[in-house]
């Protein structure tokens, strides 16, 4: 079994990588290209989906607590980066169902 220092440092690498992949993907994204922007977001909100579940996991400890509590934590990071995702593919159809107006 890992020592909780070992597992504490592991996670915080891991992630550390998965910012530093993040970033990577985010600065090196062409901005004249739609298409692309659009993945490169897709993969930035499944990042943060899977940093928000090792952070509620490992650094909260929150994996062994109450069913109830923990998808409440773990539901932010997945809904969240779920609408961001739907706002980059449907940006029309976000539009018009929170616009005021006609």
């Amino acid at each position: 079994m890992m020592s909780d220092n070992k597992r504490l440092i592991i996670t915080w690498l891991g992630l550390l990588a998965l910012t530093s992949i993040s970033v990577f993907l985010a600065e090196t994204s062409n901005a004249s290209a739609i298409t692309s922007n659009t993945i490169t977001g897709i993969f930035v909100c499944f990042i943060v989906a899977l940093k928000g579940q090792l952070v509620i996991d490992h650094l909260i400890g929150l994996r062994f607590a109450h069913r109830s509590i923990r998808r409440v934590m773990l539901s932010y990071f997945y809904i969240l980066p779920l609408l961001i995702t739907l706002g980059m593919v449907f940006p029309d159809a976000v539009v018009s169902m929170t616009s005021l107006g006609n």
